[in-house]
């Protein structure tokens, strides 16, 4: 079958690289859809570039700071986007349109009225819940969960989560009427990747390892000030942190205001094929995130790479972690503060003993669900039984 996979986001989801390659394999024409750096949309085929459309209108900074002209043009400036998108779907004829998108605005657009015969598949990954502040920023996310539920019901054939906590907070107790939960893939590279034990060195420095975007909206800087924190007591670490600046530069500030430079090191993105090496070489595993409703409704897909590997991980207490974290046997969980972070971390660093402990027990509980078996998912489970519908729906 002909497939396109359309994900808009700033930071590109390396699971829908992932998706296009395990379909492809499988024998599908798969066109995939991402943002560049430009901020326009690249369609890819098998390699190479088949269409680059002009994304989301730029807006000046200066009009972005008048709140009630930004809230309007915010969701104008995509119309035009998606009536260019919808063009070119039309132009390449797939039978699955799945649909990851980054923002809601317009996307109401992009399966109306649309040939019968092709299939449009909403893809909810984040829900962004308990972000905001205030009752202005509560009433906006219960919004953006109902055009979620209005889209969903009304607007795409299907829809597909990643866990069934987020399917239910969605689209409630009956989700399963209008939607397949799918959860996220991961290369199987990580399970095979070999990790030298650690030994009881305790002059060799410990390394901590990040992945992910680093953005404002991540919250980062409460683990920046917990490595200050153990900074006075150690210098026996390193903090690797591996991810685009989304942020523009914030945290490499907070890095050189702080003094945790050679200590703390940001690198930028690397290809995904390379993470599981990367790994190999780490000691723990970071699983930050804020202590935020969204995070308990899901894993993040940075735990499951770090289960998948092997690695002992330190991670926020949050319950979508549960599923990948046992307190105690391959990880601690632990609450998000700079107190807690800054403890863990030290322990980690001074007790050897307890890392190789850690690092046995982790090596034992490695798992995770492969792309290729979530690829089977999609085909069986999402695509041909849509197609199987009659023609006229």
């Amino acid at each position: 079958m002909d497939i396109a996979l359309f994900s808009f986001y700033k930071a590109p989801n390396p699971d829908y690289q992932n998706i296009a390659t395990g379909l492809q394999v499988r024998g599908h024409s798969v066109c995939l859809g991402q943002r560049n750096k430009l901020d326009d949309l690249d369609w890819r085929g098998e390699g190479s570039v088949a269409a680059a459309l002009p994304g989301p209108w730029r807006l000046p900074e200066w009009l972005l700071q008048i709140p009630l002209a930004a809230l309007l043009l915010r969701r104008v400036r995509f119309m035009p986007f998606m009536l260019r998108t919808r063009r070119w779907l039309r132009r390449l004829e797939p039978d699955i349109v799945q649909v990851n998108p980054a923002s809601l605005h317009a996307l109401w657009i992009l399966p109306l009225f649309m040939p019968r015969r092709m299939h449009f598949v909403l893809d909810i990954r984040q829900i962004g819940l308990g972000a905001r502040l205030g009752r202005i920023g509560r009433f906006r996310e219960r919004l953006a969960l109902r055009m979620r539920w209005v889209l969903a019901r009304w607007f795409f054939d299907h829809t597909c989560f990643n866990h069934t906590a987020t399917a239910q907070r969605v689209l409630g107790p009956h989700w399963s009427r209008w939607a397949t939960v799918v959860p996220v893939g991961i290369n199987p590279d990580f399970l095979s990747i070999q990790r030298p034990q650690r030994t009881g060195d305790a002059d060799s420095p410990l390394r901590f390892v990040y992945l992910g975007a680093l953005s404002r909206v991540r919250e980062l800087d409460p683990l920046f000030l917990a490595i200050q924190k153990v900074l006075r007591s150690t210098r026996a670490f390193r903090v690797l942190f591996v991810g685009p600046d989304l942020a523009a530069g914030h945290y490499q500030k907070l890095t050189d205001d702080l003094c945790l430079n050679g200590v703390a090191l940001l690198r930028p993105p690397m290809p995904h094929h390379e993470i599981p090496a990367l790994l190999a070489q780490c000691d723990v595993g970071l699983a930050y995130v804020p202590d935020r409703v969204t995070w308990h409704l899901q894993p993040t897909i940075k735990v499951l790479e770090y289960r998948a590997a092997g690695l002992p991980i330190l991670s926020t207490d949050v319950d979508g972690h549960r599923e990948a974290v046992e307190e105690g046997v391959n990880g601690l969980l632990v609450r998000n503060t700079v107190d807690s972070l800054s403890s863990a971390m030290l322990r980690f660093i001074t007790d050897r003993d307890f890392l190789c402990q850690f690092q046995q027990q982790a090596a034992n509980m490695r798992q995770a669900l492969t792309i290729d078996r979530v690829d089977e998912m999609y085909e069986q489970d999402v695509y041909r039984k849509l197609l199987e519908q009659a023609p006229d729906r």
